[in-house]
C-alpha cells in the first residue's frame, strides 16, 4: 500500500516535470513567430526566396530549444546557418554560425562553422584535410563580399542587431 503511494507521487511528480518541460519549450518556440510573416510552408522549415537570396526559418523540434535561420545564393554555392541560443537570448554575433559553400566545377561541397567576421573556425567534428582547409580559406577570401553581404542581408531580414 505504501509502495503505491510512492508510486503515485513519483508519477506525479514527472507528469508535473514534463509539463514544465513543455511549457519552457513552447515558450522557446513562440519566439520564432514573429520572424516567419511573409514566409511559405516548405515541409521541415518554412522559407521565402527573393530577387538575391533564399530565406528559411527552422522552428526547434519537440524537446530541442534550437531552430535555426539560413540564407543561401540564388545558384546556391554559399549558404550561411545561424544557430540562435535558446529564447534568442544574446546578440546576433554570439550566435553559433556555420557556412556551406559548394563548387559546381569539383561537385563537391563543405559544411564548417565561422566566428561573426565569417572567418573559418577549425572544430573537431570538420574532419578536413590541409588541402581541404586550404580550400576553404581560399574560397572565403575571393568570396568575402558576398559573404559578408549575405551575412548583412540574413541580421536586416531576421532583424538580428548587432
Amino acid at each position: 500500500m505504501k509502495s503505491n503511494k510512492v508510486i503515485k507521487k513519483m508519477m506525479l511528480f514527472l507528469l508535473f516535470l514534463a509539463i514544465i518541460c513543455t511549457v519552457i519549450w513552447l515558450a522557446n518556440y513562440l519566439q520564432y513567430q514573429k520572424y516567419s510573416f511573409g514566409y511559405e510552408d516548405y515541409g521541415l522549415c518554412l522559407g521565402k526566396t527573393t530577387e538575391d537570396y533564399q530565406y528559411s526559418l527552422k522552428y526547434p523540434g519537440f524537446a530541442s530549444f534550437t531552430g535555426n535561420f539560413a540564407i543561401s545564393n540564388k545558384n546556391d554555392t554559399i549558404g550561411i546557418i545561424i544557430w540562435p541560443k535558446p529564447f534568442l537570448a544574446g546578440n546576433f554575433e554570439e550566435y553559433k554560425t556555420g557556412l556551406r559553400i559548394y563548387d559546381n566545377d569539383i561537385n563537391h561541397g563543405y559544411m564548417f562553422y565561422v566566428n561573426s567576421h565569417m572567418e573559418y573556425l577549425p572544430h573537431k567534428k570538420n574532419y578536413f584535410s590541409e588541402e581541404d582547409e586550404a580550400y576553404i580559406r581560399k574560397f572565403l577570401k575571393e568570396n568575402k563580399n558576398e559573404i559578408n553581404k549575405m551575412y548583412s542581408a540574413a541580421k536586416k531580414e531576421w532583424r538580428l542587431a548587432d
